[in-house]
C-alpha cells in the first residue's frame, strides 16, 4: 500500500507546478473533433491513473459551435459541455490538446455527428466493451471509428497495472454488475474473466502515430 501511494505522488507531483491559462487566443485555434484531455477530479481517477500509467483520466471531443466551444464528454451520462467548465472540473485546471492530422473537414463532420448522436447515453463504469454503454475514451474511439478512423489501441485489462490495491478496489466495488460475472459467485472467481475484456484507456487513443499534440499546460 505504501509503494502505490508512493508511486502515485510522484506521478501527481507535476500537477503542482506553474500551469497555463486556457484563453480565447487558443479558443479560436480549436477545431471540431480535435480531442482533449485532463486529469479528472473524480472518485475512480487514480485507479485509471495507476492503472494506465497516465496523468490523463479523463477525455472527450472539441465542439465548435459559433463562437462557442464544448466538450462532448461522457460522465454520468454523454454530454455537452462549456469547455470553460469542463477544464475547470478537472485538477489545477490542467488540459491537453491533440488533434489527428489532416482531417478533412467532411471527416469531422461524421465524428461530431457520431459523437452527438450518443448524447444522453449512460456512462460505463465497468468499462466493458459491448457499447450498450459508453464510456470517455471509448466514445472519443466510437466516433472516429464511424468516420473509418480506428484511433488508438484497445488492451486487455490484463495488459494494465491492475493487480494492486487502488485498482482492485474499485473493481470489487463494481464486479458483481460486471456482463462476464453473470456466472460467478465471488470476485476471485469473476476477476480472471475481467482480465480477458478489452477497453481503451485515455493514453491508448493518444498511441496513434497520426494524433499530435496540439496544446498542453502540464509541465
Amino acid at each position: 500500500m505504501r509503494t502505490i501511494l508512493k508511486s502515485l505522488s510522484c506521478l501527481t507531483f507535476i500537477l503542482f507546478l506553474p500551469d497555463g491559462a486556457y484563453s480565447q487566443n487558443l479558443n479560436a485555434t480549436l477545431q471540431n473533433a480535435d480531442i482533449i484531455f485532463q486529469t479528472s477530479s473524480s472518485n475512480q481517477s487514480n485507479a485509471i491513473m495507476w492503472a494506465s500509467k497516465s496523468l490523463y483520466s479523463h477525455v472527450g471531443l472539441i465542439e465548435k459551435s459559433g463562437d462557442k466551444t464544448y466538450v462532448i464528454e461522457a460522465i454520468s451520462k454523454v454530454s455537452r459541455t462549456p469547455i470553460e467548465i469542463w477544464i475547470a472540473r478537472g485538477r489545477l485546471d490542467r488540459y491537453a490538446v491533440y488533434r489527428h492530422e489532416n482531417l478533412s473537414p467532411a471527416a469531422q463532420s461524421e465524428i461530431m455527428a457520431a459523437a452527438k448522436s450518443l448524447l444522453g447515453r449512460k456512462y460505463d463504469i465497468l468499462f466493458t466493451s459491448d457499447n450498450l454503454e459508453i464510456y470517455c475514451s471509448e466514445l472519443v474511439a466510437i466516433a472516429y471509428q464511424k468516420s473509418n478512423i480506428a484511433l488508438g489501441s484497445f488492451q486487455k485489462v490484463s495488459e494494465l497495472d491492475v493487480d494492486n490495491f487502488l485498482v482492485k478496489k474499485l473493481v470489487r466495488a463494481r464486479w458483481k454488475k460486471h456482463p462476464v460475472c453473470k456466472h460467478s459467485k465471488t470476485f476471485e472467481d469473476c476477476w480472471p474473466k475481467i482480465l480477458e475484456d478489452k477497453l481503451i484507456t485515455p493514453i491508448g487513443l493518444t498511441t496513434d502515430q497520426k494524433l499530435k499534440l496540439f496544446f498542453s499546460n502540464y509541465p
